[in-house]
């Protein structure tokens, strides 16, 4: 009866399958070789993977210990303790009922007997020898000699005291120069400060000089940037003017032509606006204007105002600046007396009298 239940079953699976079905007993010797291999290769890895982070991690704690040990060096200061000097041992404890402000966090005074190496020390109470103990010298200060004095006469309540005293007088010195002392944004502040006066007085120069050689007539620049007159009188002048020598010797100097013909314009401006005040005091103007040609064979127009002075009642003649005229006909010409005048902020109301030189071209002037 087993025999058959045994076929029966092997027919049933056969039938569900499609094939004839095997135990777990029955698994290839081949496919069962493969398994095992591939467990042996993951057991290495893993096993050299977890060696690796081991070693990664053991050279980086190394590394961070030498760089702890670097900077509590840095830091760190040998006392010269020697033996039967008074000492303090820092011991921070907290006393119910009182204020952690008001409690002493150091005991002593106590004696030291030996030094066992460069950190540590042996050290025992002076009201009690029976009591020693081995401390780092970190833990461990001087006794002062008013201290010491006191000791001598075994008035331990008031060697303390004094103690106290005068370890919250260094602290408070301590904070006062703290105080004192500007912080980082401060002196920046004021270093920013020194630095434009420098560049100020060192600029107070160099506008001046360019104001000299531009009301005498001089030429400015020479055939290079660092030639010419400007920087012949910038020279004698530095060796009067440290600020000025200092801005000579920087990389960027601002002495380009771009720059000098700014600071000519600036004070060509300067000039117009106190010529157009003194005008518009003596409200009534005249016009007077010329052409001619330059060197460099360019038609300059120049054009002038001719006022009389409230005050002294004498006539004056302003000169208001050259003009490149594009062209010599009578709507150019105008075109640039308007322009002058509206420049100005001077109204032709004001206007009382034109003088052209019997210029043909303004002599009669018909709009297009």
């Amino acid at each position: 009866m087993r025999a058959g239940r045994r076929a029966a079953g092997r027919r049933a699976c056969r039938r569900a399958a499609g094939r004839r079905g095997r135990a777990g007993a029955t698994i290839p010797a081949r496919a069962r070789a493969r398994d095992v291999d591939m467990h042996k290769l993951y057991q290495m890895w893993l096993r050299k993977t977890m060696q690796d982070n081991h070693e990664v991690v053991a050279d980086m704690n190394k590394k961070a210990a030498k760089r702890m040990k670097a900077y509590y060096d840095k830091n760190a200061t040998l006392l010269p303790f020697l033996e039967g000097d008074l000492v303090y041992l820092y011991y921070p404890r907290r006393v119910t009922g009182i204020s952690a402000k008001l409690t002493t966090r150091w005991k002593g005074p106590s004696k030291v007997i030996n030094l066992i190496n460069d950190c540590n020390a042996r050290i025992e109470r002076v009201d009690n020898p029976s009591k020693k103990l081995i401390v780092h010298i970190d833990r461990i200060a001087r006794c002062p000699a008013e201290e010491a004095n006191v000791n001598k006469q075994d008035d331990l309540r008031n060697a303390s005291l004094l103690f106290v005293h005068l370890y919250h007088r260094d602290s408070a010195e301590f904070v006062i120069n703290a105080l004192k002392r500007q912080s980082v944004d401060n002196q920046l502040v004021v270093q920013l400060k020194e630095e434009q006066q420098k560049a100020s007085i060192a600029q107070e120069e160099i506008i001046g000089t360019i104001r000299s050689l531009a009301r005498s007539g001089q030429a400015i620049r020479g055939h290079e940037n660092t030639g010419g007159n400007l920087y012949i009188f910038l020279e004698e002048r530095a060796l009067r003017c440290p600020e000025l020598a200092d801005w000579l010797k920087r990389r960027d100097k601002w002495l380009g032509g771009d720059i000098q013909n700014e600071i000519i314009e600036i004070m060509a401006h300067m000039v117009q606006r106190k010529l157009i005040k003194k005008i518009n005091k003596s409200q009534f103007f005249a016009l007077m204007a010329d052409g001619t040609t330059d060197i460099s064979g360019e038609e300059q127009f120049c054009t002038a105002l001719r006022i009389v002075d409230p005050e002294s009642l004498t006539p004056e003649e302003l000169f208001m600046g050259l003009y490149n005229s594009p062209s010599g006909t009578a709507a150019t010409l105008h075109r640039i007396c308007r322009d002058v005048l509206t420049r100005s902020g001077l109204s032709t109301d004001n206007l009382r009298g034109h003088c052209f030189d019997g210029a043909a071209s303004c002599h009669v002037w018909t709009p297009e």
